[in-house]
């Protein structure tokens, strides 16, 4: 498996090891747990095709083995700015899928030559999965308080893949690729900053309640942004990272941050990001500029109304307000609406913030 370690390391992937697939039941547990609070709108397909998710050999044929892999993404990129829109990390370059899905195609090839006559399959997220289960598995990830797993590298800040092969006489328990590879140092005990510092209060006593974590409500939530949850959003337009910025694991492990993947390179400026520049953007704009990013899918509407909601935090600012009561096309009413309440609100009747 060294040969298959380098040819990772070559690409720019950690190697994290390899289990093999009839593990995979044993990822249930924890998979419904993490579930157990419900399954809201805009994230029902998690809820589905759970036989493939136990059984690999329904993705590929015959699957005997998993390989998994972490990408690391992280990049010093952060706004404080309340009139600059923020976009999380991992967003900030191109959709990661093409990426990821290209590296582990190249590992594959490289598996066939050493093994001619199997068969793999690139797992990115893009089919029913326990990633994380199996990154656990090879004994050098661990999952944190936040639900994210973290690697030695990259910390939490890494992109999950795996290669799916059906080599006969596959192992028969799980391995990291290097023996000597340590385990990551388990949350503190004690420690909640992860939770603590969560903007949306998403982490209660009952449960993890992703109807209140600001990545869903950016991302997945297909409705309205509920008025009570928008001054959590500041100026987030896309994503949040708050429980990793608070990890002190996390800041451990990245006192020398790897290089991310060129393609994972901002390509945004503060000035494109002006959430008054932002108001002004048109269908045809959002297109043009995040295509092939994460951000382009969740469509043009969805980023206004998080860019509305944004707006709703800025300090009180008069063009801001005009631009939010200008005609427009939106679906998202609501928001737009508790946004010019909320700017309004912010200036007294000489019409001084």
């Amino acid at each position: 498996m060294e040969a298959i370690a380098q040819k990772a390391r070559e690409l720019g992937l950690i190697p994290l090891g390899y289990a093999p697939a009839a593990l995979a039941p044993r990822g249930e547990k924890s998979f419904r747990e993490h579930l157990r609070a419900g399954i809201p709108a805009g994230v029902a397909y998690l809820g589905k095709n759970q036989e493939a998710r136990n059984d690999p050999s329904l993705i590929l044929p015959n699957c005997s083995l998993i390989m998994s892999f972490a990408l690391p993404y992280y990049q010093e990129n952060l706004s404080e700015d309340p009139e600059t829109g923020r976009i999380s990390i991992y967003a900030l370059g191109r959709d990661y899928h093409k990426t990821l899905r290209k590296k582990l195609d190249l590992i594959g090839k490289h598996l066939k030559t050493l093994v001619p006559g199997c068969n793999t399959r690139a797992i990115t997220d893009s089919a029913p999965f326990y990633e994380q289960f199996f990154a656990e598995m090879t004994g050098i990830a661990v999952r944190g308080k936040n639900n994210l797993v973290r690697v030695n590298q990259g910390g939490s800040w890494v992109f999950l893949g795996e290669l799916l092969t059906d080599i006969s006489g596959a192992v028969s328990e799980s391995r990291p690729f290097s023996a000597g590879e340590q385990h990551p140092a388990p949350c503190p005990p004690g420690c909640r900053l992860c939770q603590t510092r969560c903007p949306g209060g998403a982490f209660t006593p009952q449960g993890f309640k992703i109807e209140r974590c600001l990545s869903y409500l950016t991302i997945e939530n297909p409705g309205e942004i509920p008025p009570e949850m928008i001054p959590a959003l500041g100026n987030r337009i896309y994503g949040c990272d708050e429980c990793q910025l608070a990890c002190p694991e996390n800041r451990k492990l990245l006192r020398r941050p790897p290089a991310p993947d060129p393609d994972f390179k901002c390509r945004y400026s503060r000035e494109l990001l002006s959430i008054s520049a932002l108001l002004d953007l048109t269908e045809e704009d959002f297109l043009r500029i995040f295509a092939g990013s994460p951000v382009f899918r969740i469509g043009y509407q969805a980023f206004m109304r998080n860019v509305f909601a944004a707006a709703a935090n800025v300090p009180g600012n008069p063009e801001i307000l005009r631009k939010l009561k200008a005609p427009r096309d939106t679906v998202y009413p609501l928001t737009l609406r508790e946004s010019i309440r909320a700017q309004s609100a912010k200036f007294s009747k000489n019409g001084e913030a």
